[in-house]
């Protein structure tokens, strides 16, 4: 039978069946009469009733039953009843707790984005309820996990602002949340901000130090990566100047950290989260190859064979920039078909994969064809890096 629910929420009288109970003159035993002074009248109140194509059942009965599937472990069926008794009567005092069972439910049945409205009509309900702080934090673990970055910073502000008693791993949700947040809107100070207050209370709590880290953790050390990378991506090349080498050795440092960070949200064994993590660290050093690449056309001497001598001495020196691109993406993907994991990260990291192989193939046959020693090629690097000195003296003369 389609299991669509018509919903219908009867008036306080039911108008059919009171016909009907005028002509005996009796009243079920949950019903609530009172005479009236002045005509006499009978009045009569009725439960809420949810009507479907199988069935009619009272607000309350839908809830007690949601609540029995519930503790059954049947949690698509307990999820409906619990939703369609909470929207039938939401001034009822069990409302909040319903949608409460029901985003865990959803949760169970990895039905993230109604998990997470279910949560925040308990966050938002204006009656304090015993459930309401734990939906807040499990509201922006969900919004994180679900990548609205943005709603969890509100989400986790709000949280910040009415609760003071917090506890570590409340903390250090919030701030991973807010940190994302903040990085999404390019605010990389506050973002850095956030970071370091959860790292600290990681390090105070020893979070850090069990060999499968709380997802709640892995978060934390996600966006430090993320801030890492932020900051090595902001380091050009081009135009050159006269510090290059400092310059490259500050953004490898930062890939490096950043690859750290990565790596420690990896461990908590969450394939969504390793698979974030593993397409970021291929895409630090793709970038990087990419962005050394512009020196082909910003600095390229105007000379044919002094161009092709320069091209191939920095493809020499830099294609094993793609060879550790490429490995990150094979890992990844390794890891998500041991996991199943099918989200959006796993179809990024697979183009990705399929075209740094291609540029790898193109890298390859390139070198292949270079008719120059290594020692010719080492000398051209050499000899770039005293132009690029020069330039920068006469233009700082200038």
């Amino acid at each position: 039978m389609n299991r669509t629910r018509y919903l219908f929420a009867l008036s306080v009288l039911n108008v059919a069946w009171a016909v009907g109970c005028g002509a005996s003159g009796k009243l079920p035993a949950n019903s609530a009469s009172s005479p009236s002074a002045a005509q006499g009248e009978t009045k009569v109140t009725l439960a809420r009733t949810v009507v479907t194509p199988s069935e009619a059942l009272t607000v309350n009965e839908l809830f007690d039953r949601g609540r029995r599937r519930f503790a059954a472990g049947r949690y698509a069926q307990a999820a409906v009843d619990l939703e369609t008794a909470a929207n039938a009567a939401p001034e009822q005092s069990w409302a909040p707790w319903a949608y409460y069972q029901a985003a865990l439910a959803r949760d169970e049945l990895g039905e993230f984005p109604a998990c997470a409205e279910n949560f925040k009509r308990v966050v938002h309900d204006q009656r304090a309820t015993p459930e309401r702080r734990d939906a807040h934090v499990r509201l922006i673990r969900v919004l994180v996990y679900l990548e609205q970055w943005s709603d969890a910073g509100r989400e986790a502000d709000s949280f910040l602002e009415l609760y003071k008693d917090l506890r570590p791993l409340e903390v250090i949700v919030a701030k991973g949340g807010r940190a994302l947040a903040e990085l999404g809107a390019e605010d990389l100070v506050r973002a850095e901000r956030d970071v370091e207050s959860a790292r600290s209370i990681i390090e105070d709590q020893q979070f850090q130090i069990p060999a499968r880290l709380h997802r709640d953790v892995a978060v934390v050390y996600f966006a430090l990566g993320e801030l890492r990378r932020r900051r090595a991506g902001n380091i050009r090349f081009v135009p050159i100047s006269s510090n290059f080498s400092d310059q490259l050795e500050q953004r490898c440092q930062l890939l490096l950290d950043a690859q750290f960070a990565y790596s420690m949200a990896m461990r908590a064994y969450d394939a969504h989260w390793s698979i974030m993590a593993g397409y970021r660290v291929g895409e630090l050093y793709a970038q990087l190859h990419a962005d050394l690449m512009e020196l082909l056309a910003a600095d390229s001497p105007i000379d044919p064979e002094r161009k092709r001598l320069f091209e191939a001495a920095l493809r020499l020196r830099y294609s094993i920039l793609l060879s550790k691109a490429v490995n990150s993406m094979e890992h990844t993907l390794a890891a998500a078909v041991r996991t199943n994991e099918s989200s959006r990260w796993v179809q990024l990291t697979r183009d990705a994969y399929q075209g740094l192989k291609n540029s790898l193939a193109q890298e390859q046959a390139a070198l292949d064809a270079i008719p120059y020693s290594r020692e010719q090629l080492l000398s051209a690097l050499e000899n770039l890096r005293q132009n690029q000195v020069s330039r920068a003296v006469r233009s700082r003369a200038k």
